[in-house]
């Protein structure tokens, strides 16, 4: 099945491909605008933090009269709608504009609190998209640790979790529902399972609310994907600064400083006791979440390979706005690296 759904993908209609290098081409002409779409837990923030620091090129929402210290703190979010599902809260591309051309001069939004647009829609023909991935395991293992760590009193507490079945307390004693699911009725779901449940497979294909998901939903996640430009793999981090030059023409995350939103509980007795018994507790389950995640793997294992593919044809044919010299490093230093790249995921 795993290799069916690679093989589909890879056969994605021209459309995709020509829908993809309108808007980026857009974009490097100075117009156009950017949609990021933040995976929670998968370097979003570290995402965010890096592309605020361009804001020449990609000018958030949230405004330049924030001081620094608020843009470290919330990222990407803005305060018109944070916590809130754009789609649900502004509505489509054209009110989402019209939001950021009353509020200012803005080209740029995160949305973490639902799903990606439609993004083959004409509505959305002048936009750009960003996001990232992580391994599903470590991205859930991550979450509960940090937001969920309830789901780790016991073993069968977290397998209730990975089940859809924990109905009592699950969210971590310093948040509540709201700053993990979002603020209702424009929330990214109702439950908790949409993080334990195909997560990635949900958010590309807009069914975060889908009681399941299933093949089809894998089919438009990776339709999806081909009309993302850059693809934020985390076990992958450099190939993402080339996805942006080569895309985007935005130098950003040449030397990445890896962002711990843990960090401001790190060392402390409690999150390293949640931390330890979250390792212990959920390996149980592991087996299980791989099984009940077997869709997610596929959008992973697609958008690695879809990451590596862009960088190297980009290699192979560099665009106009590269310099020199990013040229003859592609060749010389980052193309060896993508073989190896492709050894790992064909060996998974």
């Amino acid at each position: 099945l795993a290799q069916a759904m690679f093989l589909l993908w890879l056969g994605a209609p021209l459309a995709a491909t020509d829908a993809l290098s309108s808007a980026e081409a857009l974009w490097r002409a100075g117009a156009g605008q950017l949609w990021f779409q933040h995976m929670r837990r998968a370097g979003g923030t570290m995402m965010c933090r890096e592309m605020l620091n361009h804001i020449d090129d990609i000018d958030w929402a949230r405004g330049r009269s924030h001081v620094r210290e608020d843009l470290e703190r919330w990222g990407c979010l803005n305060p018109w709608w944070e916590m809130q599902n754009i789609l649900s809260f502004v509505g489509g591309a054209p009110a989402i504009s019209e939001v950021l051309n009353v509020n200012g001069s803005f080209n740029s939004v995160a949305q973490e609190y639902g799903p990606l647009p439609a993004v083959y829609d004409a509505e959305y023909a002048d936009w750009v998209f960003v996001t990232s991935l992580r391994n599903p395991w470590a991205r859930l293992l991550s979450q509960v640790q940090h937001e969920m760590w309830p789901c780790c009193t016991s073993v069968q507490v977290f397998q209730q979790c990975v089940r859809g079945q924990h109905r009592e307390v699950w969210w971590a004693a310093d948040n509540h529902p709201d700053t993990i699911l979002g603020i209702p009725p424009h929330r990214i779901s109702d439950t908790p399972s949409v993080f334990f449940d195909n997560y990635y497979t949900r958010v590309l294909s807009g069914k975060t609310w889908a009681e399941n998901v299933g093949p089809e939903d894998v089919k438009t996640a990776l339709l999806a994907l081909r009309r993302v430009s850059v693809i934020l793999v985390l076990e992958e981090v450099a190939l993402t600064h080339w996805q942006f030059v080569c895309s985007l023409g935005i130098r950003i995350l040449k030397s990445p400083k890896r962002h711990n939103t843990w960090s401001a509980h790190q060392g402390t007795e409690h999150s390293e006791t949640v931390k330890k018994v979250c390792g212990i507790v959920s390996e149980a389950s592991r087996s299980e979440f791989a099984q009940r995640n077997v869709l997610d793997e596929q959008v992973y294992t697609a958008g690695r390979a879809l990451a590596i593919e862009r960088v190297a044809a980009c290699a192979r044919e560099p665009p106009s706005h590269l310099t020199a010299w990013e040229v003859q490093e592609m060749r010389e230093v980052v193309v060896p690296e993508l073989e190896l790249l492709r050894k790992a995921i064909q060996h998974v």
